[in-house]
């Protein structure tokens, strides 16, 4: 059996809190963020809560306050958004100082002798930007910090890569540790679905006609899952599917992109669309719908990123609840996101659906979203098709819930670098 120990250090241990100098951080009564920079971490909570996602590992958390602070110890800074909101580099338009001047200094002092690593975690977002890591090794220039006392954890799976191309360009050792992987795909385990396939059968089988082609589900507008709506609206595809979206923002002058004035002024008359929960500013990552999942036959997962860029690929939990509701999705995230799905583990649903979108650019993607939509429609026995996908989706639930990530190649890199020396 592996021990998997890690030492952590917080301002005030009693609440787990670090980064308490930062003024510019609101922490409410139940000590979450309210405002601000710096909010949890989300790794310290997997050794907080190893029982939920160890299976054969023993995982030790020991936790201490900057006075008793052990001989090799992790300093564990919540971040969000992005790099330019929460680093503080220099010539930030908020006027924030640098993070590593709100660090204690004590810890800094460790960094510097290779007693402390200092994590920086990111793993709620796939915000990929070159200014962090001119940000991080320019801050361990001013700081006097060896590269190696940082880690910098990622929900951005291209993460690590696109620091080397970095410092490749740039001549620069890339000595700051980077890992990456699907924090959402853990947190998802927390989720509470108890849809089984007999419910479908139950509800779908003779009732076909009663039951919706597609859900749609889209709460933080981004201009994606708006050219998405607009292109469901111009198809007459709404009409077949549960699809929630907001007001529209303007994102952009879609007449760029084929779409006419009409079908935007059609779109504000019926915005918002409601399926569950007309608060639109509400977060409900960690809230799942099973009855969505019933009253459709698929769904169409737009995800937090799909701009064709090459340099992020992030999966958020969105694509977790269909898994978990025993569902057949289609995703409309960056390109290459079923290949990275299929890469870890889980089952995509070639031959039933035309999974070609997954490499092509945005409109060409949304294009074939689409046009899957509309032959899924003129199906005449949807159960039947439905029942060829029992075995990818029964599959799919397996792998997300019995994820272990004290049996992951992240931990072990996680592991390596903390007990790494300088």
């Amino acid at each position: 059996m592996d021990h998997i120990g890690i030492n952590w250090v917080f301002d005030d241990p009693s609440r787990f809190r670090t980064m308490l100098s930062c003024p510019d951080t609101v922490i409410g009564d139940d000590d979450l963020m309210v405002s601000g920079r710096f909010p949890p971490s989300n790794i310290f909570w997997y050794w907080r809560s190893a029982a939920r996602w160890a299976g054969g590992s023993e995982v030790g958390c020991g936790v201490h306050g900057i006075a008793d602070r052990p001989d090799r110890y992790a300093y564990a800074i919540g971040t969000w958004v992005n790099c330019d909101h929460w680093s503080g580099h220099d010539g930030n338009r908020w006027g924030y100082r640098n993070m590593f001047e709100l660090v204690p200094p004590e810890v800094m002092e460790d960094a510097r002798s290779g007693r402390a690593l200092i994590i920086i975690d990111m793993l709620n977002e796939g915000f990929q930007d070159d200014l962090l890591y001119s940000f991080l090794h320019g801050s361990c220039d001013r700081y006097g910090i060896p590269p190696s006392s940082l880690l910098y954890l990622s929900g951005n799976l291209l993460e690590r890569d696109q620091y080397l191309r970095w410092a490749a360009e740039n001549h620069v050792d890339p000595s700051v540790n980077m890992v990456s992987f699907c924090h959402w795909h853990y947190e998802a385990q927390r989720l509470s679905c108890d849809v089984e396939w007999e419910d479908h059968e139950r509800i779908k089988r003779g009732n076909g006609r009663s039951i919706r082609t597609f859900n749609c589900l889209n709460r933080v507008q981004r201009a994606h899952r708006e050219y998405l709506f607009l292109r469901l609206l111009d198809a007459d595809m709404l009409r077949h599917g549960l699809v929630s979206h907001g007001e529209l923002l303007g994102h952009d002058d879609w007449n760029h992109f084929g779409i006419g004035d009409g079908i935007v002024e059609r779109a504000r008359a019926c915005l918002p669309m409601v399926v569950d929960d007309g608060d639109f500013s509400l977060n409900k990552a960690m809230q799942i719908n099973p009855d969505i999942y019933l009253r459709s036959w698929i769904s169409v997962v737009t995800e937090t990123h799909a701009l064709d860029d090459p340099r992020n690929l992030f999966l958020s939990e969105k694509i977790c609840k269909p898994m978990l509701a025993l569902q057949p999705f289609m995703v409309l995230g960056h390109p290459g996101t079923l290949e990275r799905l299929r890469g870890m583990g889980y089952r995509t649903f070639p031959g039933l659906i035309d999974e070609s979108y997954d490499h092509r650019d945005l409109i060409a993607r949304t294009d074939m979203v689409i046009n899957n939509l509309r032959m899924l429609t003129v199906v005449r026995d949807k159960w039947a098709w439905l029942e060829t996908c029992r075995d990818a989706c029964l599959h799919n639930r397996r792998v997300l819930l019995s994820r272990d990530f004290f049996d992951s190649r992240e931990c072990r890199d996680i592991m390596r670098i903390y007990a790494a020396s300088r």
